[in-house]
């Protein structure tokens, strides 16, 4: 596992310099393990969104409230 962590961190700094991108890419993406991981980060991004929505539709509303009495 930590070979595996070593080896995307790697690839992602090889990403932001722009080097082998494409070749990097192709054989990450195509391991199993690697594509369970990409899944559970977005998942766990668009629950971040989701809550921040939340919090903010919240927000708006006891604002109006307070701002009213």
């Amino acid at each position: 596992m930590l070979r595996k962590m070593i080896d995307s961190k790697s690839y992602f700094s090889q990403a932001s310099s722009g080097s082998r991108l494409s070749t990097r890419a192709s054989g990450v993406c195509n391991e199993p393990e690697y594509k369970l991981e990409f899944k559970r980060i977005i998942v766990k991004m668009s629950m971040v969104k989701i809550l921040m929505v939340k919090s903010k539709i919240l927000f708006a509303i006891w604002h109006l409230v307070v701002n009213r009495l």
